[in-house]
Order: C-alpha cells, then sequence, then structure tokens
C-alpha cells in the first residue's frame, strides 16, 4: 500500500494520553460497577455500556474507569457530548481525534487523509486528503473508513463518550459500526441516560465481544453506609434517606458534613444546587416545579392543576421528565422528584411569587378532594402566606391526627399553631387543651415543656383551662423529667384551678399519691383518698379507671398484695383509648413492683399485657417505662444475652428523660460490677444516688445498696457507712420497710465492717421485725441475709442457716446472681463454723459465677478453694486451647480492653501481679497485638 511521508514530532517517551487525567474520584459505591468494566475493557476488543437516570452517579464512574485505564497504561480519548439543540455531524469523533495527531505513526493507510477537513489542528500529521466529491454518502463513507484506519493505527486504545444521548447522528452510526465490526486494538466506554426514542440508534455490545452492560440504580442503604464509614448508622440512614441514593448529592453532602451538623449540611447542599435538574420544555419544567411545591408523589391531574397545564400537554412533559430521569414513577401512578434533597433544592429555585401561585393552586385542588387532606392544604396556604387559612385547616388537621392516633402530626401542627404571635386568645386556648391531652405520653418532652410553660402563663386563658394544661406539665415534670419536687408544686396549684372539673382534679390527685421519696407515705394515701371521692363525684369512667390505676401502682410498688387483684378490675375491652391507657400505665407499674419483690412470672404477664396495650394506645413515655422494666427483670433473671447493648440503646434514645434513665443505667452497673469493671459501675451509679430523679423508690435504696457493695469490696467499710446514714435515716422516715430488702442486708454489713454493732443489729432487728409478715420472696430473702450477716461473727453456723435459706428463696424466684451470692456466704460461714463439707458450696457458686461472666467473684471462689487446698473448679472443663484464648486470659483481656492495670487486674482476679504479667503476655500474643492499647479492638465487643 502506498503510503506518504510528511514531517511529524517524534516521541521520546511513550504515548501519553490525549487528556490530562482529572482529579482521583470516588467511585460513591460503585466497586462492583468499576471491577466489572475494567476486567471487561482489558480485554480488547471490547464494549462497555454504563445507563443510569441523571444523579445516580454515572459521570463519576466513567471518570473513575478512565482514570485506572490510564494509570495502566492504555491510551484513554475521552469527551462528554454537551446538549446541542443541532448537533454537528460527526462531533463526537472531532472532539476524542482532534489531539490524536502527533501520536499516529508515520505510515499511515492514505484513506485516513479525509479526515483532514473534518480535524484541521491535526492535517499536518495525515496523508493528503482526497479528491472533493460532491457525493454526501460517499463523503460520509470515506470518514467511516478513515476513523476506523485512524483508530487502528493508534494501537491499544479505549474511547469514552459520556452523554451518549445528545450524541449526532452521524457519530451514534459510527459508533455501531466499530461495536458490529470491532478495531482489534480498541475499546468503547459508552455511558448514556436511558432515551426510549433513541434505543434502536444507541450501539449495543454484540455478542463474542468482551465488555460489560451496566445499568446503575440508586445506592441501597448498606452501600450508604459504607461510604459514610465514620458517621453514625442513623446519620447513613438519613442520608439515604434525602438522596435517595444518588451519588453525586451523597458526595456534596459528605463533603460538607465534616464539621457541621447533617442538618446543616443537608441544608447547605440544597441551596448550593443552583440548577438542580436539567432543564427540557417549558411544559416539563413547570411540571418539576410542581412536583417540588406538592412535596410528596403526586399523580398526573395533581401536578398539572399546579403547573397550570392542560391534560395533553401534562401528559406530553411528564413522558419527557420520566424520559430524561427529572422525574421519577412511585407505585399508582404518582410522580416525584428522584430525591427529597432534589425537591428542596427545586423549591427554593423556584421565584417567590410563582411560588405563592402554585401552593395556592395546590390548595384549591386539595380542596376538591374528599375526604379534604387537612394537614396537606393547612400546610399550602401557610407557605403562600394565607394564615387565616392555615389557621381553621391545622385546626382541622390537628382533630383529624388526634382521632386517627396519629399524635406526632397533631403534636407538630398544635406547636405551629402555637407559635404563631397573631393567634386569637379563643384558638390559642384550644389548641393548647389539645396540646396538654396528646403530649403527656410522647417520649419527646423537653419541647412540650417549654411550651406548656408559656401556655400556663398566658393571661387570657379561663382557670379550667389553665388548670387542664398545668396539670400536663406537671405529670410530665414528674414522670419524664423526673424533676419531683417541680411536678408536685404545679400539681397542687392546678387541683385547686380544677374545682370546676373533678374528673381532671381526681387525676391531678392520683399522681399527687406517686410514691416519691420527698413526700411521706401518709400524706401519699390521703391524696389517693381524697382522688377517689373526686372521681366518684366526677362521674367520669376515664377518672375512676385512672384513680384505680393510681392506687394500683401504690400498693404493688408497697408490695401489697391487693394490686394483683385491683389489676383485674380494669378495663380492657372499652372502645375509650384514655381508660385503656390507664390500664396500660396501671399493667406497666405493677409489673416494676412484681419485679422489686421478685415476683418474675406475674412482672412478664403485666409488661407484655401492659405493652401491648401502651403500643395500640400510642403512649410512647409508658412504652419506655416498659422496656427499662424489662431490663431490670431481664437482670434478675440472667438473661443477660445482648443485656447491655439492649440498655445503651435505651439510654440514647431517652438521653433527656432522666426518670426513664434510672432503671437502665442502674441495669449498666449491675453489669459493670458483675465484670469486674468497678470503675464503670461506679460512674453509672453517680447519677443515681441523690435521689432526684423518678416516683419510685426502689431504683433509689438499691443503687445505694450495690454502691456499698462496691465500696466494701474496696476497703471503704468508715466511708461506705457514713454515706449511708441519711439514706438509712429517709428510709425510716418512708416507713415503707420493705423497700429495704437490697439495701438494708448490705448496711448491715458496712456498719458491722466500720465498727457500728450497735446500729447494725437495730437495723437488721428492725427490718426484721417490720417486714415479718410481707409476702413477697425477695424482702424474704433480705430479712435472711441481715440476719446472717448479724450472726456469721457470733455463731456462723446459724448465718450459715440464714444464707442457706436466702439461696433457696432466690433459687426459686430465678435471681441466679443473688443465689450465688448468698450460696457463696453459706458455704464460707460453713468454713468459719468448722462444719464440713464446705467446699462444695464454693464450688457451686464459683462454677455459677463463670457462667454469669462474674470474674472478680470467680476468682474470689477460686482462691479461697486454693486456701483450702482444692483446686480450680474450672479444672476438669480445661483443654488444650492452642492460640485460642483460655478463660482466664480472656477475662485478663477484658479487663485490659476497659483499660485496668496490671495491679487493678490482680485485685479484680485475686491473683498475684506476676500471675497478671504472664497472663497478659499470653494475650498480647495469642491477639496478635504490639501493646495492650489495641486490646479493646481486637477484641471486639462484649457477646
Amino acid at each position: 500500500m502506498d503510503t506518504a511521508r510528511r514531517p511529524r514530532a517524534r516521541l521520546a517517551a511513550p504515548p501519553q494520553p490525549v487528556t490530562e487525567p482529572a482529579p482521583e474520584q470516588p467511585t460513591a459505591g460503585r466497586d462492583d460497577e468499576l471491577a466489572a468494566a475494567l476486567a471487561g475493557l482489558h480485554r480488547l476488543p471490547a464494549v462497555v455500556r454504563v445507563s443510569a437516570p441523571a444523579g445516580l452517579g454515572k459521570t463519576l464512574l466513567v471518570d473513575r474507569i478512565a482514570e485506572r485505564l490510564r494509570a495502566d497504561g492504555l491510551r484513554v480519548l475521552a469527551t462528554r457530548v454537551p446538549p446541542l439543540a443541532r448537533p454537528f455531524p460527526f462531533g463526537v469523533f472531532t472532539e476524542l481525534l482532534s489531539g490524536t495527531g502527533p501520536h499516529l505513526p508515520e505510515q499511515l493507510d492514505p484513506v485516513i487523509g479525509a479526515l483532514a477537513e473534518l480535524i484541521p489542528e491535526a492535517a499536518r500529521y495525515l496523508p493528503p486528503a482526497p479528491a472533493a466529491t460532491s457525493d454526501p454518502e460517499l463523503a460520509r463513507h470515506r470518514v467511516f473508513r478513515a476513523v476506523r484506519a485512524a483508530l487502528a493505527a493508534l494501537g491499544p486504545t479505549v474511547l469514552v463518550v459520556d452523554g451518549l444521548q445528545w450524541a449526532d447522528p452521524d457519530s451514534l452510526e459510527l459508533l455501531r459500526a466499530l461495536t458490529l465490526d470491532p478495531v482489534p486494538t480498541l475499546g468503547l466506554l459508552l455511558a448514556e441516560r436511558p432515551s426510549g426514542a433513541r434505543a434502536a440508534a444507541v450501539p449495543h455490545r454484540p455478542p463474542g465481544v468482551a465488555g460489560a452492560e451496566l445499568r446503575l440504580g440508586p445506592l441501597d442503604e448498606a452501600q450508604v453506609r459504607r461510604l459514610c464509614a465514620g458517621h453514625p448508622t442513623a446519620t447513613a440512614a438519613e442520608l439515604h434517606r434525602w438522596t435517595g441514593g444518588a451519588p453525586y448529592l451523597l458526595v456534596q453532602v459528605l463533603d460538607r458534613l465534616d464539621g457541621q451538623g447533617l442538618d446543616q449540611a443537608l441544608r447547605h447542599t440544597a441551596a448550593a444546587l443552583v440548577h438542580p435538574v436539567e432543564t427540557g420544555s417549558d411544559a416539563a419544567d413547570a411540571l418539576v416545579r410542581a412536583c417540588a411545591v406538592v412535596g410528596r408523589p403526586a399523580d398526573q391531574d395533581l401536578l398539572a392543576a399546579v403547573a397550570g397545564l392542560d391534560g395533553r400537554t401534562a401528559r406530553t412533559a411528564l413522558l419527557e421528565a420520566l424520559e430524561t430521569g427529572r422525574l421519577t414513577e412511585h407505585p399508582d401512578c404518582r410522580y416525584d422528584l428522584p430525591a427529597p434533597l432534589l425537591r428542596e433544592a427545586v423549591h427554593r429555585a423556584v421565584p417567590g411569587p410563582e411560588r405563592r401561585r402554585a401552593h395556592l393552586a395546590a390548595a384549591a385542588a386539595l380542596r376538591t378532594a374528599d375526604p379534604v387532606p387537612a394537614a396537606e392544604l393547612a400546610h399550602h396556604l401557610r407557605a403562600a402566606g394565607d394564615l387565616t387559612g392555615w389557621r381553621d385547616q391545622a385546626g382541622a388537621a390537628a382533630d383529624q391526627a388526634v382521632a386517627a392516633g396519629d399524635s406526632a402530626t397533631a403534636t407538630e401542627l398544635l406547636h405551629q399553631l402555637l407559635a404563631e404571635p397573631s393567634l386569637p386568645a379563643g384558638h390559642r386556648s384550644r389548641a393548647a387543651l389539645a396540646l396538654a391531652r396528646i403530649c403527656g405520653n410522647t417520649l419527646d418532652h423537653q419541647q412540650v415543656l417549654a411550651v406548656l410553660r408559656r401556655i400556663v402563663t398566658t393571661a387570657d386563658l379561663e382557670p379550667a383551662t389553665r388548670g387542664e394544661v398545668r396539670l400536663t406539665l406537671g405529670l410530665l415534670l414528674l414522670n419524664q423529667e423526673g424533676d419531683s419536687e417541680a411536678g408536685f408544686r404545679e400539681l397542687e396549684r392546678c387541683v385547686t384551678e380544677l374545682r370546676e372539673r373533678p374528673d381532671l382534679a381526681a387525676r391531678a390527685m392520683g399522681a399527687l399519691a406517686a410514691p416519691i421519696l420527698a413526700v411521706h407515705a401518709t400524706q401519699q394515701a390521703r391524696w389517693l383518698d381524697r382522688a377517689e371521692r373526686a372521681a366518684r363525684l366526677s362521674g367520669d369512667p376515664v377518672a375512676r379507671t385512672g384513680v384505680l390505676a393510681s392506687r394500683v401502682t401504690w400498693l404493688a410498688c408497697v408490695g401489697d398484695p391487693t394490686a394483683w387483684e385491683l389489676l383485674a378490675e380494669l378495663p380492657r375491652t372499652t372502645p375509650h383509648q384514655a381508660e385503656l391507657r390507664q390500664t396500660a400505665r396501671a399493667l406497666c407499674n405493677a409489673a416494676s413492683g412484681a419485679v422489686g419483690w421478685g415476683l418474675n412470672e406475674q412482672a412478664r404477664r403485666y409488661l407484655d399485657e401492659g405493652l401491648d396495650l401502651a403500643e395500640a394506645t400510642g403512649m410512647d413515655f409508658m412504652q419506655g417505662v416498659g422496656r427499662a422494666m424489662t431490663l431490670v427483670l431481664d437482670w434478675h433473671t440472667a438473661r443477660l444475652d445482648g443485656l447491655e447493648t439492649r440498655a445503651r440503646a435505651l439510654l440514647s434514645e431517652i438521653s433527656e428523660m432522666p426518670a426513664l434513665r434510672t432503671d437502665a443505667s442502674l441495669v449498666l452497673a449491675h453489669l459493670h460490677a458483675l465484670h469486674g469493671e468497678f470503675d464503670e459501675a461506679a460512674d453509672a451509679l453517680a447519677p443515681l444516688l441523690s435521689g432526684g430523679h423518678g416516683p419510685d423508690p426502689m431504683p433509689f435504696f438499691d443503687a445505694h445498696a450495690l454502691a456499698t457493695r462496691l465500696a466494701l469490696a474496696d476497703g471503704g467499710a468508715e466511708q461506705a457507712w457514713r454515706a449511708l446514714l441519711p439514706v438509712l435515716e429517709l428510709y425510716r422516715t418512708k416507713a415503707v420497710w420493705a423497700w429495704g430488702c437490697e439495701l438494708v442486708p448490705e448496711a448491715v454489713l458496712a456498719a458491722l465492717a466500720a465498727g457500728a454493732g450497735d446500729e447494725a443489729r437495730r437495723l437488721a432487728e428492725e427490718f426484721t421485725r417490720q417486714c415479718a409478715d410481707h409476702p413477697a420472696p425477695a424482702v424474704a430473702a433480705g430479712v435472711e441475709l441481715a440476719l446472717g450477716h448479724l450472726a456469721v461473727d457470733r455463731d456462723p453456723a446459724a448465718a450459715a442457716d440464714h444464707y442457706q435459706r436466702a439461696a433457696a428463696i432466690h433459687g426459686r424466684i430465678g435471681r441466679r446472681y443473688a443465689r450465688a451470692r448468698a450460696t457463696e456466704l453459706a458455704a464460707l460461714a460453713r468454713l468459719a463454723a468448722g462444719q464440713r463439707p464446705a467446699t462444695p458450696g464454693l464450688v457451686e457458686a464459683a462454677e455459677e459465677y463463670e457462667r454469669l461472666g462474674a470474674v472478680a467473684d470467680s476468682s474470689r471462689c477460686a482462691m479461697v478453694l486454693r486456701e483450702q487446698g482444692i483446686g480450680d473448679p474450672r479444672a476438669h472443663a480445661r483443654r488444650g486451647y492452642g492460640e485460642e484464648l483460655t478463660p482466664r486470659e480472656l477475662e485478663v483481656a477484658r479487663l485490659l480492653a476497659s483499660g485496668r492495670t496490671n495491679r487493678e487486674i490482680a485485685q479484680v482476679l485475686f491473683l498475684s501481679p506476676r500471675t497478671v504479667e504472664q497472663h497478659v503476655a499470653k494475650v498480647l500474643r495469642k491477639l496478635r497485638v504490639p501493646s495492650r492499647r489495641e486490646v479493646r479492638s481486637a477484641l471486639g465487643p462484649r457477646p
């Protein structure tokens, strides 16, 4: 074949890419697609097609593929096709080949000269152009042959075309020819948005040619979580919801997320999207704006009405918007923007006057619906500036939400109404009452408290209205906030304001009968009697049920079995939700008492029924109470799997609610103590020792019992006894002696250890006398323990009998840890009395401690057994562990992970410092970590 010689630049280095590589972009969750594309394009000839609607990361992926190909030494020629109304013939190849002249070999097929007119900047590197022809088909044929020959001459090359949907027909036809009859050294990476109208013209990968067909969809929540590594799971879930899994939106929000909160990052991203979606025809643009104004998936008729389009125009515009990916279709022929963040951005971009017109059009269309969606109508009226219409519709919408049991929507609407300064007094009173009636059952009470405090100081409220609002304020302060002093103050004031409403006054009086620490039991009983009289006077069944629920609560709290009988009188099948809520309250509170008294089966039945009722009636707060009490019950009955995780999860959900935090924090403190993490246990107990939170006194006394046990284990007997003196004074003042079933035994021990033997004897005998006829098994066990502690020095054999009876009681009620402690104490007392055999009890306790994960307790028993000349009770189960951690090494590793020093580990495990050093060395070697700082991550979370 004849060739032409012409001057050219010689390259000293290997051929370089025509375009400069862009900075490396994240693949935004598309690692699998990236790998598939690279695998195909490394086997030339190849065709890889990437298809995705706008915003799903197609361009990010294509750029990343091109970068990787260049890094692997392949020549990459890339172009992004602009959306021109009249694209130029062969425009794609003009852009791709314009810079290739210097990289062509000297000897070229003469047919390549036909490109001189197409890419004049490369003309000096090309053979002479053929003679001009007036036949357009001949000229087109020459270009086809010339492009094919030029690409073959370049050697291994990948053409990257992004925006194929905008390509001119000649370029599309030529690309089709290159796919059907591929150049052996050529790869094609073709990216497009789906287009039904041009589907036939788009090049396809023929059979037998390497490559891939990649159709990108939104990222799922798991992929978004991987992108959000280092951020909370909740943040990833919110990001997925707001962005719809669109990578280009995710990348922009994540770029702004460092250094600011998620809400702020979302707002800034929405504001920065000056052109959130590409424009199209005027009608399609109007339809997209209408979607943003409506604010939810909507049907064609509503969108057409808001956009001001007739039916035929709206249909054509909708097809265009769907085809270009600017709108997406939802079930039932409803349409929306692809992501809430885009909806927000488009709404911001609509000019104010047009936005007002569209909201009014939406409101007009919604008024014709049956039934009228009042909340949505109120939203559009407010957005359009029609405050009078908004006020009326918002009130109606709140009523609808309350009737439907949707307290969250009702609360939001009522908050909006009460925040409006121009709201008339009558409307304000009605909104205040409506809010007060629904917000007592919510977990999110902080905002409600602020609103209710403002309302009760408003001058233009009737006394009964103010009293009802103050009643809700007092209940929130008492129950959710845990501020019993402020709660009682508000409740006492509202009793006076509710003279004309005995039904509500009865509810306030019933709340004033709550068994809190600050009020004497006789005063609480008087309030309960007054509440019953007010309820009878009112004739209101809800009031009567509420007072009965309060009496059940009080009786269950003091351990009176009458509580369980009265529970049967509470309604379960009434159609009135207010009565069912009182029943749910009584059941959950009765469960709390039953747990404390060791009536575990009863407690679980009451909890199950109470939680079901609380959920059915929308009592968020009572569901929190039930969940917290479930944690306590699971602790007492040794259902320890996942207990710490569940306790921490509940604490994170109720971080602003001290009254509910008490039980979960106490469970965490017990778990830390169980695992030998004494500092963490003390930290968890610290906020519980003041007695300022919650209406239930038992957790307060139980927390002091555990704090005393920890202090005695640390050798702080005198300090522990001094700390107990004001607690015991309060305990005696309350005169509900059964509440001391956990506290009194530990207090007796502390008094004896501090040399206050007379005080120990007086307390134990007083507790025994006052609780002699109490039916609760936990109280009977407490009496036996207190008497055992009192007798252990002067008559250890009698003490052993007391301890053994306590162990038997705890065994019957399923309190495994308490049973193991009593069994250990009985064995130690028998040893002190010289009785045999005593060691089986120690072995039994040690093995139970081992099963429960009670590291320090198990080690303490093992130490005593060694002193008695008996080996570790766990030795029979030993085996060869190889590179696995032995049980003892695992105990050491757990303590290392919690930050313990060798000396502290030795104290917890009753080992010598030298033995601990050896265990630590083995742990580091087996976990393959260089220092103790890495043990926590290597070990993973506690099962």
